[in-house]
């Protein structure tokens, strides 16, 4: 998923990439004239070290004034320069930081030195100490300004040395070993067709629920083709289908819409009475949304099937949520999600002029989608 991003030509024009070294120190005393330059950070984690991406939220204090941001890093691979992985950063609000703030995440807090060009020192809560450079240049002119050549021991790409992975060791020690964000066991597709086979054959609405890029299309995929060992018949209709489009959109809102995750953008009243009919064995329009265009489209007919599978970040809306009779949770973790949506955003599927960057689509989502998605 990553090298999609880091390949596509919108990754390449900006840096979206670190490659970063680790370093413990031999000897700490001699980086005490560094502690009077420092600020504090707070850093909390929505990820496990166990995953693909890494999501992290920084309150720093820049001059007394405090800032935020939002990085989202891959767990990339160790070469001769360093850890090389993705990296994409965006500022972000105090309420944003606010609203995902909780004891129940892991959390590191920090004083840091800036000492050189793409290097900076960390002194943690607990008492550890950390070099980080960017750059083989930056890290051996700064050990050899201030004679410290030969007293550092390098950890790149050692689990213990990844903030990540302290934040939730600190969380345990501080939970009585209890984990935080363990991702969950992907939904057993096996299972739903059992449950479907309780239904004797009766028309049968199937929500298959979870946060955009959480691979609700590849399970609703998997599903249909094992239905079809089991000589089931299976139509879907997504809530993505039902956008109501830029046109309608814009005109509403007098300007240029740039919340495409706002519940508004989808007529889910139409997508509950679509399914009415098809539970009553008629057809409806099979629509689309044209992602170049902006804009729903027709392209046909969908026929009645016996089982009927309503995906989308919206199929927990109330209207959809009363005609279903089943109904699962993707539950991909949210780090994941971002970085599944971006290799897909980012590759060329799917193109938002209001969201031309990974940045401001972290943003968005951190925002706006997330929030929205947790509302309903």
């Amino acid at each position: 998923m990553a090298e999609k991003i880091t390949m596509n030509k919108e990754f390449e024009q900006k840096p979206n990439r670190e490659v970063e070294r680790k370093f413990l120190p031999l000897f700490p005393e001699n980086l005490q004239l560094f502690r009077e330059y420092t600020e504090p950070i707070e850093q909390l984690y929505l990820s496990h070290p166990s995953e693909q991406y890494s999501l992290r939220l920084r309150q720093t204090s820049k001059n007394g004034e405090l800032v935020y941001h939002a990085t989202l890093k891959d767990t990339g691979r160790v070469t001769a320069e360093g850890l090389d992985r993705l990296e994409i950063e965006t500022e972000i609000s105090q309420e944003t930081y606010e609203y995902y703030r909780s004891p129940e995440l892991p959390v590191i807090r920090k004083l840091r030195a800036e000492t050189a060009q793409g290097v900076v020192i960390d002194w943690f809560e607990d008492g550890h100490i950390q070099a980080e450079a960017e750059g083989k240049y930056g890290w051996e002119s700064f050990v050899g300004r201030y004679n410290l050549t030969n007293q550092f021991i390098e950890v790149t790409g050692d689990s213990q040395a990844n903030n990540e992975w302290r934040a939730h060791y600190q969380h345990r020690l501080q939970n009585e070993g209890r984990e935080a964000l363990v991702p969950k066991p992907p939904l057993n597709i096996e299972a739903i067709c059992e449950s479907l086979r309780y239904r004797n054959g009766q028309p049968t609405v199937v929500r298959i629920m979870g946060r955009s890029g959480s691979g609700k299309s590849t399970v609703v995929t998997e599903l249909q083709n094992r239905l079809l060992q089991d000589g089931s018949e299976s139509v879907v209709r997504s809530t993505d289908d039902y956008n109501k489009g830029k046109r309608f959109l814009d005109a509403h809102k007098g300007e240029p819409w740039d919340n495409w995750d706002d519940p508004f953008v989808y007529d889910t009243a139409q997508a509950a009475a679509d399914i009415d009919r098809l539970l009553a064995g008629e057809f409806v329009a099979r629509t689309r949304f044209d992602f170049s265009a902006q804009e729903p489209v027709i392209d046909g007919v969908i026929e009645a099937a016996p089982v009927i599978i309503v995906e989308g970040i919206y199929s927990k809306a109330p209207e959809i949520v009363r005609k279903a009779h089943l109904a699962y949770t993707v539950p991909t973790s949210l780090a994941t999600s971002i970085g599944r949506r971006l290799a897909r955003d980012f590759s060329g599927e799917r193109i938002n002029e209001s969201l031309p960057t990974p940045h401001a689509t972290l943003r968005h989502i951190l925002e706006k989608a997330e929030p929205a998605y947790r509302a309903q």
